[in-house]
């Protein structure tokens, strides 16, 4: 992801992202399919020994790749700066000297938060709350695959304006997602049930794409990596945490209570885009109008 600006121009930032989750959503929708498929063809071992060569084939579709060279800052010895100090000025970065980069933090650990745990706890919603076999919660799985890849399709050919309008489009989606999970607790067929995961799997798929266009053109170019371990490493840990502590509140309070709360985190990251888009707004009005001179 860090060497996606130096592919493509700075315009076409969130439609480089939008397809490389598109890609990842398409494999995910159809792999399974295609594995299952296999293993009653050739056998596990065989499906096995292709997987691995699908690796190596990715890895040489990355060879044509050509990406414009960064020119890298040296330390006052002349040497390149030392892994543990590349590490630190990444997370200085994020979090003491730019405020901004600190609240979009935040922002996608709620998200983290919420999106993972949902995912994670779906077998004991469709089971606890909506009563579904497995039949039935593969095909919520695939409701979820296909809002995500159309949410990703559609984004690699929209026009998102500045940051604040893309924050307004980010907050909007989280509304929209949260108030679907916590209507799921309440819904009462399978129909209705798949069409709310079509709108939590197109509402969430809207976050990273545009998140991540945004980090990178926000960030230096020699630090974008080390920003981005940073944000990874941070929504790792909400995605932990959140899977555990909504774990817990399912079997402590039951399964519906689980679900509103995450969708009451994803409305909560819903305002946090939002009041995110006024601070975007402020800075580029002030820009546009200075002050006049006293």
């Amino acid at each position: 992801v860090s060497a996606v600006p130096l592919i493509v121009a700075r315009k076409q930032l969130t439609a480089a992202n939008a397809l490389l989750q598109s890609s990842t959503n398409l494999g995910t929708l159809i792999g399974p399919a295609i594995s299952g498929f296999g293993i009653a063809l050739i056998g596990v071992q065989n499906v096995l020994y292709v997987n691995a060569g699908t690796f190596f084939i990715s890895a040489l579709c990355l060879l044509p790749i050509r990406v414009r060279r960064l020119t890298m800052p040296r330390s006052a010895t002349g040497s390149s700066p030392h892994i543990a100090h590349e590490m630190w000025e990444g997370f200085r970065f994020v979090f003491l000297p730019h405020r901004p980069m600190l609240a979009l933090m935040a922002t996608a650990a709620f998200y983290s938060l919420a999106s993972s745990a949902f995912v994670f706890m779906l077998p004991v919603f469709a089971k606890q709350l909506l009563h579904m076999g497995p039949v039935e919660l593969g095909w919520l799985w695939s409701a979820l695959g296909i809002g995500m890849l159309c949410t990703s399709a559609g984004l690699a050919w929209l026009d998102h304006g500045d940051v604040a309008s893309r924050f307004r489009l980010i907050s909007g989606a989280m509304a929209v997602g949260g108030a679907a999970v916590c209507s799921l607790s309440v819904v009462g067929g399978p129909v209705a049930a798949g069409v709310l995961m079509i709108i939590i799997g197109g509402s969430t798929a809207l976050f990273t794409p545009v998140v991540w266009a945004v980090l990178q053109e926000m960030t230096p170019g020699h630090m974008l990596a080390r920003v981005m371990t940073t944000f990874s490493t941070g929504g790792m840990f909400a995605a932990m945490l959140g899977m555990t502590a909504f774990g817990w509140a399912a079997d402590a309070f039951g399964a519906s209570i689980s679900l509103i709360g995450i969708g009451l985190i994803l409305l909560t990251t819903a305002l946090m885009a939002a009041r995110f888009s006024c601070r975007c707004e402020t800075i580029q009005e002030a820009i546009r109008d200075p002050l006049p001179a006293a």
